[in-house]
């Protein structure tokens, strides 16, 4: 199913490895930047800031993004950090309205908290340009954690990552094309 979004493990860790030959990209699939870490054998992201995360049956997380409540994320943010985080992951993509407004706001409140560059997990075009749009640069490469196979969104996303300098992992678009 191409509509199933590129995701990293669904707990904290996500390895990341260099790409073998036989790993490259199909024919056919454009290319773009890829991650790459050559200082570290694997990528360890937070992926507590996700509005789908439940806490003892509630969307607690949900909750906060909608109420803006500023220190709760930053306490989330700040404590994967601390646990050894390389990236923060956010996600509002459950959010009934106003994803976009949410990433934008879950990117100034992460980034103003935190030194740690942000993994931007959406496929919604609107919202990821509107978060990379105030996403400072300096805080290292954002990552772009969620782009599909599916052409339509494949090529509403492509562009953004392209302007932004941002990256994505190959290996899970391979994973996704090869269900296609």
């Amino acid at each position: 199913d191409q509509s199933i979004a590129l995701s990293w493990l669904r707990f904290e860790l996500s390895a990341v490895g260099r790409l073998t030959e036989s790993a490259k990209i199909p024919t056919g699939v454009p290319e773009y930047p890829m991650i790459d870490f050559p200082q570290i054998t694997m990528l360890i992201v937070g992926e507590r800031i996700n509005t789908s995360r439940k806490i003892k049956g509630e969307l607690i997380i949900e909750k906060a993004v909608q109420e803006r409540d500023a220190a709760y994320i930053e306490n989330l943010a700040k404590t994967q950090v601390e646990a050894g985080a390389h990236y923060i992951d956010v996600n509002s993509g459950t959010l009934p309205t106003g994803e976009p407004e949410a990433l934008e706001w879950l990117t100034q409140v992460v980034q103003n908290c935190v030194d740690a560059p942000i993994c931007f997990d959406t496929p919604n075009p609107e919202a990821l340009e509107r978060a990379l749009a105030v996403y400072d640069v300096k805080k290292g490469q954002p990552f772009i954690n969620s782009i599909t196979a599916e052409k339509k969104r494949y090529a509403e996303v492509l562009p953004i990552v392209l302007q932004s300098k941002g990256k994505v992992n190959r290996q899970y678009l391979r994973i996704e094309i090869g269900r296609a």
